[in-house]
């Protein structure tokens, strides 16, 4: 059977996911084995090297009961990584790391920096198999690089600017291009969860000190006061 025989293209699929975003739908215990089977292969051999045949395989379903769940292959991409999008991308995140930027305690710089790079990672943490999907299609398909800039992390560097202007006005932060200094936080951020996501075992629980050791260096440097 061929994997998506008069199916909407990839485009169409993610047009779909933008414009249904918002939208919470209930799903059976099927097509949940079904998700997470495919999930589960798209981490591991890509989008792209996946066929439907296996995901079927891997689910323990036929290969015809996959498709009376979902209409093709693209279209199970969507269902996988739409909830990861709505929770990420939706106003009550947003709202967190705002809340986290805003809150007048701690009030202190490294404490604010570090509690919001430990949310960012805990989220991460909670879904990992989807997270790992995103990293590999992101790459070669350009509607969910254009979904994760438009709803993850531009409302969040819009924040950390915010922020760091904030501080830049108390005096606390040097008066540098807020811009750039964004940059290198989301940097740090995501240069951790790439390497442990992609090139190592995954991100744990607990990150130990870590990430308040990776936001000293941001504020205090690396070279000595000579």
């Amino acid at each position: 059977m061929n994997n998506d025989d008069n199916s909407p293209s990839i485009t169409e699929a993610f047009q779909l996911f933008l414009d249904s975003l918002n939208e919470s739908k209930k799903k059976t215990a099927k097509q949940e084995q079904i998700i997470q089977a495919a999930a589960k292969l798209f981490a591991e051999k890509g989008y792209e090297a996946s066929s439907t045949a296996d995901i079927a395989k891997q689910a323990g379903v036929a290969e015809v009961t996959l498709f009376r769940n979902f209409k093709s292959k693209s279209n199970l991409l969507y269902h996988i990584l739409a909830p990861v999008f709505i929770e990420l991308g939706s106003k009550k995140y947003v709202e967190t790391i705002q809340e986290i930027f805003r809150s007048p305690e701690p009030n202190n710089a490294k404490e604010t920096l570090t509690m919001a790079f430990q949310d960012r990672l805990e989220q991460v943490a909670q879904n990992q198999s989807i997270i790992k999907v995103l990293f590999r299609e992101a790459y070669s398909q350009d509607e969910i690089k254009k979904a994760i800039v438009t709803n993850i992390t531009s409302p969040a560097m819009e924040s950390t600017k915010s922020f760091i202007k904030q501080k830049q006005e108390q005096g606390e932060f040097k008066d540098m291009d807020e811009s750039v200094i964004a940059n290198l936080f989301f940097y740090i951020i995501f240069g951790y969860i790439f390497y442990h996501q992609v090139l190592g075992e995954g991100l744990q629980p607990d990150h130990g000190d870590e990430p308040e050791k990776m936001i000293d260096i941001i504020l205090e440097g690396i070279a000595t006061n000579k």
